[in-house]
């Protein structure tokens, strides 16, 4: 799941939420809101223009992830996407843990749009994630080397991985601990103009310094997989 920065959306989280179930069993997202502006790091204050904002709370069936946005940012949900999932109270998109590896459309919501391209903009991923498995693919523009960058957030054995791979170079933070408890943690990851920090649960900052530049590119953004 992936946003830039900015305005309010459930549970208190600013950007994106996700909400994740042990691989064996499902992999589950909720909202996701994309801005883009100039913020500083975890909890400060920023002012952003919002992107696109994806409540993911469509009922069971649907086939369009409503952007709420105002600016027609919708997604196309694969068919073996399960929507309107609701775990702890929450509504959102499942995954089936029995979904294989590798490349199947069927399994990715993906929403085709110049701008979802950061560009050279400061911009920030928030992301609420509930999960018992430590690898999940969660969201990704580009694949590495894909011409005009790429952005992911991905996870390896319970570490979250921001990635960003632009004009100017690469930047990638892990997290020093796991998440893969069963319990809700949120993660915030933000590129400035030469650094990248990754926050868990509001604690202490995490930086890779590193000018990443222009990140455009021709792909769709790919949540799930």
């Amino acid at each position: 799941m992936l946003g830039w920065a900015a305005g309010g959306s459930r549970r208190g989280v600013n950007l994106l939420q996700l909400r994740s179930i042990s691989r064996g069993r499902a992999f589950v997202v909720g909202a996701i809101v994309l801005a883009t502006g100039a913020f500083v790091n975890a909890g400060a204050a920023y002012a952003a223009t919002t992107v696109a904002d994806w409540e993911m709370n469509e009922p069971a069936g649907s086939t369009t992830m409503t952007d709420s946005s105002g600016n027609n940012l919708s997604g196309a949900i694969g068919s073996a996407v399960v929507t309107g999932e609701v775990r702890s109270g929450e509504t959102g998109y499942r995954w089936l843990g029995t979904n294989k590896a590798g490349y199947h459309p069927e399994r990715l919501v993906t929403v085709n749009s110049a701008s979802l391209n950061p560009g050279t903009d400061p911009f920030a991923i928030t992301v609420q994630v509930y999960t018992g498995a430590g690898d999940q693919n969660i969201l990704q523009k580009g694949q590495s080397g894909t011409g005009g960058g790429m952005y992911k957030i991905d996870m390896k054995a319970g570490i979250v991985i921001c990635m960003y791979r632009g004009a100017d170079g690469n930047a990638a933070v892990r997290s020093n601990q796991t998440i893969w408890d069963n319990q809700w943690h949120t993660i915030r990851c933000e590129r400035q103009a030469s650094a990248v920090t990754l926050t868990i649960d509001g604690g202490t900052p995490k930086s890779t310094k590193n000018a990443t530049g222009n990140i455009s590119n021709n792909k769709v953004l790919s949540i799930g997989g």
